[in-house]
């Protein structure tokens, strides 16, 4: 369960939402007080929430969310991460860098994985493939491009362009 959130309470809350049976994802629905508790205890590590961190409020209190039992992982949506720390589309500012940083050595002091996305700024494989390996050097571990209508654009932009001037 992704959500973007502003504040750590935000945070608490999904947190709390992801603990329930229903979003386990198992495809059981329990019949009794017994398989009641015993769906209760398999979704406790079924579902996982995970936060966006791209508001300025969570920046500030990324300590308080990092803190919340049982959170596994947060994720660095990177567009509104810049954004939020005032260079728009800046990814590679020292500044971003310096705030990426942070926060994952706070996390994976904790035992927390960080994700992130690229940012939209990147079109090319070899520029998808670079901004990739950037952010695993930098301690992120799950990297998501983009979603599949921003990536077929890039990538078959060209494509597009050359029947374009073929058939002029």
């Amino acid at each position: 369960v992704g959500a973007s959130i502003a504040s750590v309470e935000q945070a608490r809350a999904c947190q709390e939402v992801a603990k329930d049976w229903h979003r386990s994802g198992a495809g059981e629905y329990p019949s009794s007080t017994e398989t009641f508790e015993a769906m209760n205890k398999k979704s406790a590590n079924a579902a996982v929430f995970v936060p966006h961190i791209e508001a300025e409020t969570a920046i500030r209190e990324i300590d308080e969310i990092l803190s919340i039992d049982g959170l596994r992982i947060v994720m660095l949506a990177m567009t509104d991460f810049s954004q939020a720390l005032g260079f728009p589309f800046q990814y590679d500012h020292p500044e971003v860098w310096k705030a990426l940083d942070g926060i994952v050595s706070k996390a994976h002091a904790r035992g927390i994985i960080v994700a992130a996305n690229m940012g939209y700024a990147y079109r090319t494989p070899d520029q998808i493939n670079g901004r990739v390996k950037k952010l695993y050097e930098h301690g992120v571990r799950i990297c998501l491009m983009q979603g599949a209508d921003s990536m077929f654009e890039n990538l078959a932009g060209k494509v597009v362009s050359d029947i374009r001037e073929t058939v002029k």
